[in-house]
């Protein structure tokens, strides 16, 4: 299928999988009970992550589950501040909230191992 004939998806970047997830056991999954998709598989391998405990292990995973299902919000909340803060008088102090929340908004949109 040539690029003209290809229609507007041909050119979708993959995404990640659709939030909300959730830890099952030793694994994140995105879906239901009976409909779930594998997210990660965090089970402790004493091969590859020998000083990393089970709690620690636990807590990362967990961790990873919260950040990921809370993205989206938090950066539309810091998008939605940083548009109203940029409407208001500048001063020092609203200029050094607008430079934290444009490092946060860049960070959390710029892809792993770039630069924002």
């Amino acid at each position: 299928m040539s690029d003209e004939t290809a229609g507007p998806s041909a050119h979708k970047t993959v995404g990640h999988t659709p939030t909300p997830w959730r830890l099952e056991g030793d694994c994140v999954v995105s879906g239901d009970d009976t409909d779930y998709t594998l997210v990660a598989d965090c089970e402790r391998d004493p091969v590859w992550s020998p000083l990393l405990g089970v709690e620690e292990t636990e807590a990362n995973a967990q961790f990873i589950v919260r950040a990921c299902n809370s993205h989206d919000d938090l950066l539309e909340a810091c998008q939605a501040v940083s548009t109203s803060l940029g409407e208001f008088t500048q001063d020092d102090t609203v200029d050094g909230m607008l430079m934290i929340l444009e490092a946060a908004i860049a960070k959390a949109e710029t892809p792993p191992g770039t630069t924002p």
